[in-house]
């Protein structure tokens, strides 16, 4: 199975001015995006040989500085993501139940027992 570890920019409203910001400065590609009015839902972007989500924050998780980095840990199998989620969970705080999402069979968000927040996404293509 494959798995894959992504950083994920969590952003205070200002998800697609920070896109534009990364296009233009580092090069980067939008290679997905999904809008829910103007805020930005998902977004995945190329730079280089390296990708990066980034998407405007939820309600569940409050802005904070130093909070706006995530791993998001992505596999093609549901049940790989739900048994990791539910791993993580232990000892953890749930700030979003693993739930179907427009972008993800499998999606829910996570801080684990040390601090480390994780979105645990089921990927079903290979642009999201």
């Amino acid at each position: 199975m494959s798995l894959e570890m992504i950083p994920f920019f969590m952003m205070d409203g200002n998800a697609k001015e920070a896109i534009t910001y990364y296009e233009k400065i580092l090069d980067a590609e939008v290679a997905f995006i999904q809008m829910n009015g103007d805020k930005v839902d998902h977004a995945v972007l190329k730079i280089g040989e390296s990708q990066v989500m980034i998407s405007d924050l939820i309600s569940e998780i409050p802005y904070q500085k130093g909070n706006q980095v995530n791993i998001c840990i992505t596999t093609p199998d549901r049940k790989q993501a739900e048994q990791i989620y539910h791993s993580l969970i232990e000892e953890g705080k749930i700030h979003l139940p693993m739930c179907e999402m427009p972008f993800s069979p499998a999606y829910g968000i996570v801080t684990d027992k040390f601090g480390v927040c994780f979105q645990v996404f089921t990927q079903v293509n290979k642009h999201l």
